[in-house]
């Protein structure tokens, strides 16, 4: 996990997403999936700025729902129990980014 996490930081992943706003994504939706107080508020506001920040750097629509979606199903927790709530954070995320006052 210290390997995964470190090259997340440092960048090392290709595509649009920044390394550090994955990360950022990643805890956010951890603390998201335990339900704490405002989680689901600060992933949405990270949804937006990783959909900006993938937009400026050329990612289409479709790259940006794949990549946020891979994020989501890419989750340690993903298939111990919380299928379910990944699958609906999954949803509302994918929603935020089309039309969460992001540009088109």
């Amino acid at each position: 996990m210290l390997k995964q996490r470190d090259s997340i930081a440092n960048g090392a992943r290709g595509g649009g997403l920044n390394g550090s706003t994955e990360l950022r994504l990643r805890n956010q939706l951890e603390r998201a999936l335990q339900h704490c107080f405002g989680a689901e508020e600060g992933l949405r506001v990270l949804v937006t700025l990783a959909t900006t920040q993938m937009l400026a750097s050329g990612l289409s629509r479709i790259a940006i729902r794949d990549e946020l979606t891979r994020v989501a199903t890419d989750h340690p927790t993903n298939g111990n129990g919380s299928a379910p709530r990944i699958a609906a954070l999954t949803a509302l995320m994918l929603k935020w980014s089309d039309g969460g006052g992001v540009q088109k």
